[in-house]
C-alpha cells in the first residue's frame, strides 16, 4: 500500500509541477495600446487645378493686290477662365513667316496692347511707281512681346490667370524698296500659334 501512495504522490506531484510549468508558460502582460488625434488618421491629397487659356484668332486677315509699303494688323485675344484660385497657366505665342521672295522686305513685331492697334492703307497708283503710304497707330503703352522682324519663327511665353484678357497684335509691314519687280504677283504670309509652354 505504501509503494501505491509513493507512486500516487508521485503522480500528483509530477501533475502539480506540470500545472505550475504550464500555468507560467501562458502567463502574459496585456499592453495598453491607445489612439489619440484619431479623427487627423486620414492623409487627403488634392490636385492644382491649373487656369484654362484659349487664344481666340478672330477673324482671318487676307490682302490681295498689296503694293510695297503696306501695312497690316492682326488682332488675338488671350482669356483665362476657371475659377478663383486656379494656377495661371503657362503658355507659348509663335510666329512663324513663310516669306520666301520677301524675306529681306517683310518685317513684323507682336504687341501687346490694352488700346488696339490700327493700320490704314493708302495706295499711290498714280505715275509709273506703285506703292502704299500705309500708317499704323501704335498706342504710347503698347509694348512690344516679340522684336524678330525676319524670316524666322519667335516665341514668347506668357503666364494666362484666371479671369484676365489680353490683346496682342502682329503688325506686318513690307517695305518700299527700289525696283520690287521680281515681288509682282507673288505672296507671303505669316502664321500665329498658341501651345503649352514645354517644360
Amino acid at each position: 500500500m505504501e509503494k501505491k501512495n509513493v507512486i500516487f504522490l508521485s503522480v500528483i506531484a509530477v501533475a502539480t509541477l506540470l500545472t505550475a510549468v504550464i500555468g507560467t508558460t501562458f502567463a502574459y502582460f496585456t499592453a495598453s495600446i491607445t489612439t489619440s488625434n484619431s479623427e487627423n488618421s486620414k492623409t487627403e491629397v488634392k490636385t492644382k487645378v491649373i487656369a484654362t487659356a484659349i487664344m481666340d484668332m478672330g477673324s482671318k486677315v487676307t490682302a490681295t493686290d498689296a503694293l510695297p509699303g503696306f501695312k497690316t494688323v492682326k488682332p488675338v485675344t488671350v482669356t483665362g477662365s476657371g475659377h478663383a484660385g486656379d494656377e495661371p497657366a503657362n503658355a507659348t505665342i509663335t510666329v512663324t513667316p513663310a516669306l520666301g521672295d520677301f524675306a529681306t522686305d517683310v518685317t513684323w513685331k507682336l504687341y501687346k496692347s490694352a488700346t488696339a492697334i490700327t493700320c490704314t492703307s493708302s495706295p499711290v497708283t498714280t505715275g509709273t511707281q506703285y506703292y502704299d503710304n500705309a500708317t499704323c497707330s501704335i498706342p504710347e503703352g503698347a509694348e512690344v512681346v516679340i522684336d524678330a522682324g525676319g524670316a524666322a519663327a519667335k516665341s514668347t511665353n506668357v503666364s494666362v490667370a484666371y479671369n484676365t484678357k489680353d490683346s496682342y497684335y502682329l503688325v506686318v509691314e513690307y517695305a518700299n524698296k527700289e525696283n520690287q519687280n521680281t515681288q509682282v504677283g507673288k505672296s507671303f504670309s505669316i502664321d500665329m500659334s498658341f501651345a503649352p509652354k514645354a517644360n
